[in-house]
């Protein structure tokens, strides 16, 4: 079968792209695109100029074809399911393999490849999207009607809020996947320094699925129990780290 994408399906996809954007008092504005619910941009104004801190295109129609999740909001179930499969009262349930053997980020026809619907009467600082995920889509059972809000206070606080209603047990576990850059400007995000209440982290596989053991991170480099800059933790020189090549594992909240 041919890998070529066909230039008509894309440029329907395109003309289907609608974006919401979210103003404070501030002058500070929040862009949002329809396709996967993303968020696209965060622009502050500051006393130097406007600052873009969302990591993503400039021209939208990218998203359509971006596998970096960017923004997007991720479902039915973000992360990764071993083997592509589970089981859930007493049926097994097959899902899209579409990480080597495993199911990532509720597979390849997920939320994040699929135009959210978006309210209308909503107020100026708030964007909300709707989506209505069949049963079996991807693998899942039960009719699935997903809500993502987003809303952008004076205080530049961005609040997510993901809902999901089914008719039947399933299983979804719905995230936001934006990137995020303080510095922008194409500056590295090296110095930027994390706070994060934590004494464990979730260990990972090398195929990065959770063992279900917990690590420590006293006196392990990993510790954010204190700010420090990105740097610092990745050049821990931690097991970890170093076999994944970064740091992509959960963190446990007190």
């Amino acid at each position: 079968m041919s890998g070529h994408r066909n230039p008509h399906r894309h440029s329907m996809a395109a003309d289907n792209l609608a974006e919401r954007v979210l103003r404070n008092a501030r002058g500070d504005r929040v862009t949002l695109l329809n396709y996967g619910a993303r968020l696209t941009r965060i622009e502050l104004k500051l006393p130097d100029g406007i600052r873009n801190v969302i990591v993503g295109y400039e021209d939208r129609a990218d998203y359509l074809t971006d596998p970096y999740f960017m923004g997007a909001t991720v479902g039915r179930y973000c992360n990764r399911i071993a083997g592509a499969r589970f089981n859930l009262g007493g049926v097994d349930y097959a899902l899209d393999a579409n990480e080597g053997e495993n199911h990532l980020h509720g597979g390849a026809g997920g939320f994040h490849n699929r135009h959210w619907s978006i309210d209308a009467a909503v107020p100026e600082d708030t964007g909300r999207f709707r989506l209505r995920s069949a049963d079996g889509d991807q693998g899942y059972p039960g009719t699935l009607e997903a809500c993502v809000t987003y809303r952008w206070t004076d205080e530049r606080e961005l609040v997510i809020r993901l809902e999901a209603e089914t008719d039947r047990p399933t299983h979804v576990n719905m995230t936001n996947h934006a990137y995020f850059n303080l510095a922008a400007g194409g500056a590295d995000v090296l110095g930027h320094r994390l706070h994060v209440a934590s004494r464990q982290i979730l260990k990972v596989s090398d195929d990065l699925l959770p063992t279900g053991k917990f690590l420590d991170v006293a006196g392990s480099g990993l510790d954010l129990r204190q700010p420090a800059a990105l740097r610092d933790v990745i050049g821990s020189r931690h097991a970890l780290v170093a076999r994944i090549g970064g740091m992509d594992f959960n963190y446990v909240l007190s």
